[in-house]
């Protein structure tokens, strides 16, 4: 499976006043960073996980305001993904929601395909899962054969 940043709309288009463009990966941060502007100048790789930041999404092109944002900032790995997510929370119009995620497409995010954000989270959980259990088993191996196999397993 591809890691690479994934964006998408989250929120059914045109159903609302306010409309969620969601960003998952590594590149998340860095992506919105380079065209959020917040009141104080203050960057997003500063800020803390898990909190909400009132500001504007700029072409840094051509230095126009795309729209008036409010981005929450996630880091991985205490997110649905267990990656880095930034979700721009933006007017609900066709139009404004659909140029936020034109510009962080063009900034490096790719298209998220259906269901994708989910499969991220599935995979990442599912891989811990195995990690934990086969690395559980090396702690609880009774003979030296049985523990090499853990660890075996385990990647070690």
């Amino acid at each position: 499976m591809n890691f690479d940043t994934i964006a998408a709309i989250s929120t059914p288009m045109g159903e609302g006043a306010i409309a969620i463009v969601r960003l998952s990966g590594d590149e998340a941060v860095q992506i919105a960073d380079r065209v959020f502007q917040s009141p104080s100048g203050k960057r997003l790789a500063e800020e803390q996980s898990h909190t909400i930041h009132y500001g504007h999404l700029i072409d840094p092109e051509s230095n126009e305001t795309i729209e008036e944002v409010m981005v929450s900032l996630m880091r991985a790995p205490k997110t649905f993904t267990r990656e880095d997510v930034v979700e721009v929370n933006c007017h609900g119009g066709l139009v404004a929601v659909n140029r936020v995620l034109a510009r962080l497409l063009k900034e490096g995010a790719r298209l998220s395909e259906p269901g994708e954000f989910t499969k991220r989270a599935f995979f990442k959980w599912a891989y811990r899962l195995v990690a934990v259990g086969s690395s559980h088993g090396s702690y609880s191996c009774e003979n030296r054969s049985r523990n090499e196999h853990s660890f075996g397993a385990n990647g070690r």
